[in-house]
């Protein structure tokens, strides 16, 4: 898969090269190779937050402290990992300095924990 990359890179032109569409593929590109290689740490009895994905990583569903933004509004809120809680996330609604509430314990409120495949629309 690397070399079909670099070659495809060498077909695109210098000018599309200098485009946001492009710089952005490359960071998700780079994102994805970063997440093939990472081997996740046992997270035995940490809390499970179904419903919930980073907004920053898109890891789903949040596992540990989830970090829920006080101060974006409401249907635009901002949850991060605790891995990306430190990381400068910026969105339309959400700044850097935006306060976060750190949630450790999973609630009504996080998806349908009675039912972690939800989000599959099955019964």
């Amino acid at each position: 898969m690397e070399a079909s990359d670099s070659s495809s890179d060498e077909e695109i032109s210098a000018e599309l090269k200098t485009t946001e569409e492009y710089k952005e593929l490359k960071r998700l590109k780079k994102i994805l190779k970063e997440k093939e290689s990472f081997i996740p740490p046992l997270n035995r009895g940490a809390v499970v937050h179904h419903g919930f994905s980073c907004d920053n990583c898109l890891v789903y569903p949040i596992v540990g402290i989830r970090h829920s933004c006080l101060s974006c509004p409401e249907g635009s809120e901002v949850d991060l990992c605790d891995e990306c809680v430190d990381l400068p996330f910026v969105n339309d609604e959400h700044d850097t300095l935006h306060k976060f509430k750190a949630v450790t314990v999973a609630d009504k409120q996080d998806g349908d924990n009675a039912n972690p495949h939800a989000y599959l629309g099955l019964s």
